[in-house]
């Protein structure tokens, strides 16, 4: 992969901001901690490369970017845009196989490579970082977090996950979200595939010290009934939860130590991920926290995550069901401004029961 395409890509990954957890967490010791995660990892000091994965750089050090190969023919000069849209730098595009941009050295920030024709217009462009590397590693009750989605956007890809392990690292990231398919892990009951996309990105990324939030939204094929769901069941919760807890307790198994929170299903509230009803997710957090805590006690165990914060009826469904047990932080994923939050967020805190 380019530079120009991975810059791009990782503009892309770094903006995605992971789910808002409202966990509030309780025990001996911690009546003052407004945060305190029970799940420690082995993290140490990362340090910028001298390849400089996603063109990130450390502040004082020369930058150079090499010059796309695909670049257009069109394309005659380049210029560095801070991230207030004002242009800083330009320089006339050179090509050839060790063609670079010599940027020179720029202030810690975000700023963008555009290539231009000769009348001006943006032909092309990638993103370029640049970080005071950290001076500690990141602290273990850190709030930063992304999404990555890595095990989808790099499948089967090692490189390129690991590359977006070290970047999330680089960047003091504490917990990231990854992606799973029950289907592509359990081909059929019982049998499992090995060495897949998940395992791979669940081995880099606790190796840069990242904490892991797994989640899923899609049932296996072989676990649908269609007759009772229509044409897309796999979007709709197995009918057999049964099924459900044995995969889950095989998932905590295999990814002891690289995964340490789950989502069991991802927005069911809403029809993109099937439509469900409360009553319907808290029985399947009931199943999925059983069958997590059988397996490895020690597993986070969160809310199957809404879209938004949930409605007044979800509170009462949470409620009616004595569904708090069976979640250690209560998940949700907003959509709304920053200016909203105390009012959107109410029925989650409700919900949440403490947590």
């Amino acid at each position: 992969m380019s530079p120009y395409e991975e810059g791009a890509m990782m503009k892309d990954f770094s903006l995605f901001l992971c789910t808002i957890i409202l966990s509030l967490t309780t025990g001996v010791g911690a009546e003052n901690d407004l945060w305190r995660d029970p799940q420690p990892i082995s993290r140490s000091l990362p340090a910028i490369t001298a390849d400089h994965p996603g063109n990130v750089f450390a502040a004082g050090e020369p930058m150079t970017i090499k010059v796309p190969r695909d670049l257009p023919e069109q394309a005659v000069r380049w210029q560095t845009v801070d991230d207030s849209g004002a242009a800083i730098g330009q320089g006339e595009v050179v090509r050839g196989e060790a063609a670079v941009a010599n940027l020179g050295s720029l202030g810690i920030g975000w700023y963008r490579l555009d290539f231009l024709d000769a009348s001006g217009k943006v032909l092309a462009r990638t993103t370029v970082g640049v970080l005071s590397p950290l001076s500690v590693p990141t602290p273990q009750d850190s709030p930063i977090c992304v999404d990555s989605a890595t095990s989808w956007f790099a499948p089967s890809d090692a490189p390129r996950q690991e590359r977006f392990a070290y970047l999330a690292a680089l960047a003091g990231v504490n917990w990231i979200r990854d992606r799973m398919s029950w289907g592509e892990l359990e081909t059929s009951p019982g049998v499992f595939a090995q060495n897949t996309t998940y395992d791979s990105a669940a081995t880099l990324q606790a190796k840069y010290g990242l904490k892991v939030l797994q989640v899923f939204h899609l049932t296996a094929e072989w676990a649908t009934d269609r007759q009772l769901d229509g044409e897309r069941p796999s979007g709709r919760f197995p009918r057999d939860l049964r099924q459900f807890y044995n995969f889950l307790k095989v998932m905590a198994q295999r990814y002891e130590g690289r995964v340490l929170a789950w989502e069991p299903w991802n927005e069911a509230n809403i029809p993109m991920f099937g439509g469900h009803t409360i009553d319907e997710m808290c029985t399947l957090q009931k199943a999925a926290y059983l069958a997590f805590k059988a397996a490895k006690p020690d597993l986070t165990v969160c809310w199957n995550v809404y879209a938004e914060s949930g409605t007044p009826l979800h509170v009462q469904g949470v409620l009616d069901n004595e569904a708090w047990p069976y979640f250690e932080t209560y998940n949700i994923h907003t959509y709304t401004k920053p200016d909203d939050y105390l009012n959107a967020f109410a029925p989650a805190r409700q919900a949440a029961c403490g947590r």
